[in-house]
């Protein structure tokens, strides 16, 4: 696994959980085709200011949000990371309660000014084959 998707998760997660919106911003690209799918319908947003009013409607929900995904795949696409991890999302609710469910993030990592960034970034809540 490589570290740099590792550290690119966490900061995801730690920014997710943490609810600032601006630190979750800072880990997305600057590009104009900066993308970002969440697991719900109609989450989607391409460029910074869909970017920034979708994730800021996010952050603004009752639950904060957290992952933990051990399982996480790269591969080196050029001068970018192609990244699959998997493992769960956990919803914490106004009254405390944890809400655990399977979780999945795909993305594509690019370096900008000396970092990694997400370029695309989408979220999925697997479900079990009928």
């Amino acid at each position: 696994m490589s570290a740099t998707a590792r550290a690119a998760l966490d900061q995801l997660s730690s920014a997710f959980r943490d609810r600032d919106v601006e630190r979750l911003l800072s880990l997305f690209s600057a590009r104009p085709e900066v993308t970002y799918a969440g697991s719900e319908l109609g989450e989607r947003a391409t460029g910074r200011g869909d970017l920034t009013a979708l994730l800021t409607q996010v952050l603004g929900r009752a639950e904060a949000y957290a992952f933990d995904l051990p399982d996480v795949r790269v591969a080196e696409v050029g001068d970018a990371l192609s990244v699959l991890a998997e493992g769960t999302g956990v919803a914490h609710g106004p009254t405390g309660d944890p809400e655990t469910f399977a979780y999945r993030l795909t993305g594509v990592l690019v370096r900008e000014q000396g970092r990694w960034v997400w370029l695309v970034l989408v979220g999925s809540e697997p479900t079990a084959a009928p």
